[in-house]
């Protein structure tokens, strides 16, 4: 399928139902990850009106990071990175700081796309002014079959950003 990138007998496109959340989510996809049947970040743009997919190295969405990372310089806030490394803020402390800051308005969350070693590079560029935000997963069980968990704190990109939501 064009639209949902799996086999045509597995398409989700007629289950897909459209939500409104407080946030917009900017999938940053890892160039090898474009268009694999296992990348599950690109699923929130056909659910969420407010995401965008981000592919690595394409022009104009290296344009739209550099675009969100002079945001996150303005105000620290307002744009945030999912993942799970030294430094990360919780979301309850993400909460917190947002309003000790003020911050009103939606957040952007960019969501790293891609296998571990993958994220890990997209992070690496990603602006370290950037706001880094982890969700916790210990004693979640994982729902997403695209993808075998290859870590025990390891989920997939889609479940990242509903466990963020939560």
């Amino acid at each position: 399928c064009k639209s949902c990138w799996l086999l045509q007998r597995e398409c989700l496109c007629g289950e897909v139902v459209p939500v409104s959340l407080p946030i917009d989510f900017n999938v940053l996809l890892h160039y090898k990850e474009y268009l694999r049947i296992s990348n599950t970040g690109h699923l929130l743009t056909l659910a969420h009106p407010g995401s965008r997919l981000l592919v690595e190295g394409k022009e104009a969405d290296d344009a739209r990071l550099a675009e969100l990372e002079a945001a996150a310089i303005r105000d620290p806030y307002s744009v945030v990175a999912l993942m799970p490394c030294a430094g990360a803020l919780s979301v309850a402390e993400l909460k917190q700081k947002r309003k000790e800051h003020g911050t009103k308005g939606r957040l952007q969350v960019i969501l790293l796309d891609g296998t571990w070693r993958q994220a890990r590079a997209l992070n690496r560029r990603v602006s370290e002014k950037v706001v880094r935000v982890r969700v916790e997963v210990a004693d979640r069980p994982t729902f997403f079959r695209l993808r075998q968990r290859t870590r025990a704190d390891g989920i997939s990109t889609i479940e990242a950003a509903l466990w963020l939501v939560e």
